[in-house]
């Protein structure tokens, strides 16, 4: 039969286990994290980037637009 000794021993190095587990996961965990937050970053600013571009593409197409109306326009007077 287990002595209480054993068992309290047993008993602190699962508690020690455990906790450097935790200390373990955590930190692995938190880095993940770190590094999720810098790619989510990256992905802003090229959407913000292309969202940009896309705009800027559509007021050049929107004034040719409205160019070539005011020409046709222009033309029938």
């Amino acid at each position: 039969m287990a002595k209480i000794e054993d068992i309290d021993f047993w008993f602190t190095e699962f508690k020690q286990e455990m906790f450097n587990l935790f200390h373990n996961f955590s930190e692995d965990l938190a880095n993940r994290l770190q590094q999720i937050y810098v790619d989510v970053m990256k992905l802003n600013e090229k959407l913000d980037r292309t969202f940009d571009e896309i705009h800027k593409i559509h007021e050049q197409a929107h004034q040719e637009i409205l160019a070539t109306i005011y020409s046709l326009t222009q033309n029938r007077k």
